[in-house]
């Protein structure tokens, strides 16, 4: 029997040692090889015959690496988001990928939780040790609501989005929802949200948090008209993917005041450069593409991501994978532009 290959496609963690000391234990015999996200001339010289991929959720794995592929058994991403991955290559080559589904739900719920005490509460800006702000009421420019008279509206009620539901519920907020998949069985997934569409649910919150994937139905589903539709005061949370915002539109509302603010984990073009319009926008706190770390969601995400990679090599499925359904059917896309069907459950990072 041939020793497995595996490629190594990352450029954000600082090793590999535990992804290696996995692959080493289960296959003694294995070759690992890395590449940065510029991995073409090591495609050539090794990838190709990869019979297995693990790769960090920023690498671009188009059609040609995936066409090219000589014996590969899977691709594992280290992350849950993969819509960097051409799907349609994979399945018609019956490659099956996998993501790492749930590993950062807590942290990225916290991390919405977090944002919304900010607006209300934010403590660096009325810190008296660094700013000159005057003591009692006069520190403050403006006084904000309770928490208890706020309303979320969540778009997207996977797991993430139910886990940020329980907790903002359970801090006595009103809590409404826009996921068509979730309302069939609304009251099972989420006791004591209120599901209602995306108009209705933008129009009356006072916080806005995103959390469902990015596919052609859902670019830009965040436009001019749904920004509009949002009250003066409400804050746009972001924490799934950063194309799912017209960034401009809502660089336009914040300039303009037609918006209260924005906390943006994730933007478009990923590593960004900085001339994004919402990064001179007021009222903007934008983090990078860190809400869903934590020492546990790390170490989880790589050993699942890992094994995940391991059960492709000896030709099992995954219960995370993402295309098991092309793998025995011709792949079928639909193009950006086509009529939103629906909204589907959270799939991001």
């Amino acid at each position: 029997m041939s020793r497995p290959h595996i490629w190594i496609i990352d450029e954000e963690w600082p090793d590999h040692d535990l992804e290696i000391e996995a692959i080493s234990a289960a296959e003694p015999d294995a070759v690992v090889r890395e590449s940065t996200y510029d991995w073409r001339q090591d495609f050539d010289s090794f990838g190709r015959d990869a019979d297995a991929i693990l790769a960090q959720v920023y690498a671009q794995i188009p059609a040609d690496l995936i066409s090219g592929l000589t014996r590969c058994k899977g691709i594992a991403v280290m992350g849950g988001g993969f819509d960097r991955i051409d799907m349609q290559a994979a399945g018609s080559a019956r490659i099956p990928v996998c993501n790492v589904q749930g590993y950062c739900t807590e942290d990225i719920a916290t991390y919405v939780i977090q944002a919304i005490l900010h607006h209300l509460k934010p403590l660096d800006r009325l810190d008296a040790t660094r700013h000159d702000l005057g003591w009692g009421l006069p520190a403050l420019s403006t006084l904000s609501p309770r928490l208890t008279s706020s309303t979320l509206h969540i778009v997207g009620l996977g797991r993430i989005g139910s886990a940020t539901a329980r907790l903002a519920l359970a801090m006595g907020m009103r809590v409404t929802a826009t996921d068509a998949r979730a309302a069939d069985n609304a009251e099972a997934m989420a006791p004591g949200v209120e599901f209602t569409d995306l108009d209705r649910g933008l129009s009356g919150a006072d916080f806005i948090s995103l959390h469902c994937p990015l596919t052609p139905d859902t670019v830009g589903l965040i436009g001019p008209r749904q920004i509009d539709s949002m009250k003066p005061s409400a804050v746009l949370i972001n924490t799934a993917r950063g194309d799912l915002v017209d960034e401009r539109a809502l660089a336009d509302a914040l300039v303009a005041n037609r918006l209260g603010g924005a906390v943006l984990d994730v933007v478009s073009d990923e590593p960004t450069h900085l001339d994004s319009p919402v990064f001179t926008s007021p009222n903007t706190l934008i983090t990078p593409h860190i809400s869903y770390a934590s020492a546990d969601s790390l170490t989880e995400l790589r050993r699942r991501a890992t094994k995940n990679l391991l059960d492709m090599v000896d030709g099992s499925i995954p219960d995370d994978c993402v295309n098991a359904g092309a793998l025995a059917r011709p792949a079928v896309t639909q193009p950006i532009g086509s009529p939103r069907t629906h909204i589907s459950q959270s799939g991001a990072h």
